[in-house]
């Protein structure tokens, strides 16, 4: 599967070479927004957020196999769970009206993300239906707010070109922590209970930066 995202990303870079246009070069690793406490706040929600995400992806078919259901159901649930994104991403201009910032409808999504995910982990498993909808409107929503943010905070092109990469590439590297840890709990405990308090804090921690990211505010460098 790498060749063709290697043909992909070699077809990218002969059509992004500029040409007569101004080249815009980013700053080198620890200066321009790599310095900046908005511009890593930012990137922590991002990275959180994308994490609690990844950990659906990759194991809410097997949480809900072991919990009772089916191959097929827990498929179907997973399939639920990645639909109800595509409306909601769709929609995701109008989030930015929630609110005088982004604060509040990024904890609106955080909170029904968490739900979401502790019903699956923790309610009777004939549930999972709604609790996997629910997570699954929580990280859509989650992570339209974690792009709005690198657009919102950055003043002009530049900026946020240097966020963009700042924010995906810093930020994804801490989102493969997440589903990580959460398969070593469920190996060291043997079930999915330890996996709770997992998403908790994660979710917690991606609260508190998106308290910061999302006020009203633009990097200043």
């Amino acid at each position: 599967w790498a060749l063709p995202a290697l043909a992909g990303a070699g077809a990218v870079w002969a059509f992004v070479q500029p040409r007569d246009a101004e080249v815009i070069r980013p700053a080198g690793f620890g200066g321009g927004v790599w310095g900046n406490r908005l511009a890593w706040q930012v990137t922590a929600f991002m990275g959180l957020q994308s994490g609690l995400n990844f950990c659906g992806f990759i194991w809410l078919p097997a949480l809900l196999t072991e919990r009772g259901l089916t191959g097929m159901e827990s498929g179907v649930v997973q399939a639920v769970y990645i639909l109800v994104q595509a409306p909601i991403a769709l929609a995701s201009p109008l989030f930015s009206r929630i609110g005088r910032d982004q604060r509040l409808g990024a904890s609106l999504s955080l909170a029904a993300s968490l739900a979401g995910f502790l019903g699956c982990i923790y309610l009777p498993v004939g549930g999972a239906w709604f609790w996997s909808a629910l997570l699954g409107i929580g990280q859509a929503a989650n992570f339209c707010f974690a792009m709005m943010l690198i657009i919102l905070r950055a003043p002009n092109a530049r900026i946020a070109a240097e966020l963009s990469g700042m924010a995906q590439g810093a930020g994804y590297l801490l989102a493969g922590l997440s589903p990580l840890l959460m398969g070593v709990l469920h190996d060291q405990a043997g079930g999915w209970e330890l996996t709770g308090p997992l998403v908790t804090v994660v979710t917690l921690l991606a609260f508190a930066a998106v308290l910061q990211a999302g006020r009203a505010r633009t990097i200043k460098l």
